[in-house]
């Protein structure tokens, strides 16, 4: 069974957010190799940093483009992060170094040869709106509303 094109670039997502690991753009390492799920975690329940829960959101549309045969799919969902400050650097730091490779890595996957353009109904681009920070001494959190372009060929006629 082919599952449905939203569900495969949440899939995917959730594969390439977890890659980032080794040098960042940052020029360091984050603390652990991040932990990226499609379920949004109460934060008393993450133990790991950082921390990724991919939620979809409500307010996606699709439109149909009659006259190239085409859908046009605008998928929303939210990236939401968490970190924990470390001995070398503060959680607000963290999560501010998390959330720009999380952008950063999701923009270069939507480009020519990138691994969200390559899946069978491409991702032709990623929008970001208006992002959400909170913090205090130990942790940060945020959100990072996400909206995805995916085109994929409309169903033959009956």
């Amino acid at each position: 069974m082919t599952e449905s094109p939203r569900e495969v670039l949440l899939e995917a997502v959730v594969g390439l957010l977890a890659s980032m690991t080794g040098t960042r753009p940052f020029g360091g390492a984050y603390p652990n190799p991040p932990l990226v799920e499609l379920v949004l975690k109460q934060p008393i329940q993450v133990t790991r940093h950082p921390y990724l829960g991919l939620i979809e959101e409500s307010d996606s549309q699709t439109l149909e483009d009659l006259h190239s045969g085409v859908e046009n799919d605008d998928f929303r969902f939210d990236v939401y992060g968490r970190m924990a400050r470390t001995p070398d650097a503060s959680a607000r730091l963290w999560a501010n170094r998390l959330r720009y490779d999380t952008k950063k890595t999701l923009r270069a996957a939507t480009r020519v040869g990138g691994l969200l353009r390559s899946l069978a109904d491409p991702c032709q681009w990623i929008r970001f709106g208006q992002e959400a920070l909170g913090y205090n001494e130990e942790h940060a959190d945020f959100i990072l509303p996400c909206t995805a372009r995916l085109d994929y060929l409309l169903a033959p006629s009956p």
